[in-house]
């Protein structure tokens, strides 16, 4: 008979990872006034604040335009998303003292498995508690973290503690607890479902949620639909698996001699990129960097590899960076035979569920597009050649 093993999965967040990793960096005191955006456009956001700054009517979403007035007072930095995934590299290797297999799928969130520890480390609360305190020590991280037999209680709990705490569901209360939880709080649930969730359906907890069957959950929200239904009855894994990470994601364009006018290979340059996007937005992540290689009939080749200076995964954003460089090879009278798109050094795209929640039409639409290929296949809507 298979013994039934407790499990214990910990949730490890870090609310203002942004803002601690650059207070870090640049040593600014606790008190400083500090504002992480994600460019240098009038269109930019912020993605971390201190917490001084909230009774300013300043917070995470806006734009920085918004807060041109105070600039002067307020310590403004754009995100260097190397350093922050570095910094998330570092937390991880602490982690590893703890346990072997580890997940961060965004910026200052960890899964990591306890499960059978005691005798190593002692109660599992208890080892969070070092943990949340060695992180505060080392790298001046203010941390939450939540334990229970699941990912989804575990994260659950996390979010819904405050200041440096440790929130503890043990399984026969997790239904309980489950029960009066709101839908703000899911995993893996894009912001605009669950704005529609509640906006449109008026569902608030996770109990109003339970009343629906998978079809009615499936007709309503689509792909989002069977994880719901499984969130709503506490169904989620109790075990993690190390995920490798992305390496590079690339694509060729073969081109014939009747396509080589310029007009159709910037189209048909667009329709590479795009592809390439569907493939990162459904890996949730942002390329740091690119790779463009343009080979001629005479086997000569034009090559450009450049850091991507504001990561992103939309189609027109993304092909408007590289066009310039396309636009340079095209200079060159020669036909071109094929042309080959790379990018490399992935981060996770921890911004997106988080800010574009009414703001961004692009991402907004770029999902919808996503949606319609899924159901109706990729020339369920497409650019004409």
């Amino acid at each position: 008979m298979k013994k039934n093993i407790n499990r214990k999965i910990v949730f490890i967040y870090i609310p203002r990872f942004f803002l601690e990793s650059e207070r870090l960096r640049r040593k600014w005191a606790e008190d400083a006034l500090c504002v992480i955006a994600s460019g240098e456009a009038k269109t930019s956001m912020i993605i971390d604040i201190s917490g001084s700054l909230s009774g300013m009517n300043i917070r995470r979403g806006m734009l920085l335009k918004d807060i041109r007035h105070l600039k002067s007072d307020i310590n403004v930095i754009i995100v260097d998303y190397e350093y922050i995934k570095e910094m998330n590299d570092t937390v991880i290797a602490y982690l590893k003292d703890y346990s072997a297999v580890i997940e961060s799928s965004n910026f200052g969130e960890f899964y990591i498995d306890l499960t059978g520890t005691e005798r190593l480390f002692g109660r599992t609360i208890d080892t969070c508690g070092r943990i949340i305190s060695g992180l505060k020590e080392r790298y001046g991280f203010e941390c939450r973290a939540g334990i229970a037999g699941n990912k989804l209680i575990s994260y659950i709990a996390s979010k819904m503690t405050e200041g440096a705490s440790v929130y503890e569901i043990y399984r026969h209360a997790e239904n309980i607890f489950l029960s009066p939880a709101r839908i703000s709080y899911l995993p893996d649930i894009p912001a605009e479902v669950k704005s529609e969730i509640s906006s449109a359906y008026n569902i608030q907890t996770m109990r109003e949620l339970s009343a629906f069957s998978p079809s009615d959950l499936n007709a309503m929200f689509r792909k989002h639909g069977s994880l719901l239904y499984s969130y709503s009855r506490n169904i989620a894994p109790d075990f993690l698996s190390a995920k490798a990470e992305a390496g590079t994601l690339g694509k060729i364009l073969v081109l014939s001699d009747t396509a080589n006018d310029d007009a159709i290979i910037r189209r048909k340059f667009f329709h590479l990129v795009s592809e390439l996007c569907v493939l990162m937005r459904k890996g949730n992540i942002f390329p740091l960097y690119f790779d463009l290689k343009v080979i001629y009939k005479d086997e000569y080749k034009y090559a450009k590899s450049k850091k991507i200076d504001t990561p992103t995964f939309i189609d027109r954003t993304l092909y408007a960076l590289l066009l310039p460089h396309l636009d340079a090879a095209l200079t060159r009278r020669t036909s071109i035979k094929k042309i080959i798109l790379t990018f490399f050094r992935f981060i996770p795209a921890v911004i997106q569920e988080t800010l574009f929640f009414n703001d961004n039409k692009d991402l907004k639409l770029c999902r919808a597009f996503d949606s319609i290929r899924e159901k109706y296949g990729t020339r369920g809507i497409y650019f004409p050649e």
